[in-house]
């Protein structure tokens, strides 16, 4: 098992790895970990995968599952997974309290159906998704349920910088993916 516990930034950019350490040697280790805690008498939300783990960076990989253990790390802000090949956001991962900012941009094969309306709705902090170069159109995503959930909270996000004066770049009212732009015959 891993054990890393003073860990607070971890970036394993362009490694050509295809998958995220385990807590566990198991590779189902979101099943077969929770039972194990359960027979051993541990409290499953009790097992923090990287306890102090802040900031977290696997771009340009061939990951296709971000590990819906990350919803336990409590400190957890940033998370960049861009170009990887992740088809779908756990759910789980909006359990992580501070995740403020998620970048999934390139991944080609996410669409709509991998963003869940509840991770949208549920993760209190995101202010910040990303989602260029994906299969996500903007009018699609809108249209998800927790959309209206996540646009109060980025929106909140810019308004506070405007209202600081601070320098706000060109991505500061970007909504977080691409809008297509189609031609009508």
């Amino acid at each position: 098992a891993i054990n890393m516990p003073r860990l607070t930034t971890l970036a394993l950019d362009g490694n050509s790895i295809d998958s995220l350490p385990s807590p566990s040697e198991d590779p189902d280790e979101d099943e077969t970990s929770d039972e194990n805690a359960k027979k051993n008498g541990r409290n499953v939300s009790s097992i923090t995968y990287f306890p102090l783990l802040e900031s977290l960076s696997f771009a340009r990989n061939r990951v296709t599952r971000i590990p819906p253990r990350l919803g336990t790390c409590k400190r957890l802000e940033r998370l960049d997974a861009s170009r990887n090949e992740i088809t779908a956001i756990p759910v789980a991962l909006s359990m992580a309290p501070r995740l403020t900012t998620l970048n999934l941009d390139g991944n080609r094969r996410l669409n709509v159906e991998g963003v869940p309306s509840s991770f949208l709705r549920d993760a209190i902090a995101l202010d910040r998704l990303t989602l260029h170069g994906c299969a996500v159109e903007m009018e699609t995503l809108r249209e998800v349920d927790g959309w209206a959930a996540y646009e109060t909270r980025r929106v909140k996000r810019a308004e506070k910088a405007l209202d600081a004066k601070v320098m706000l770049g060109t991505n500061a009212f970007d909504e977080g993916a691409d809008v297509e732009r189609r031609k009508r015959h």
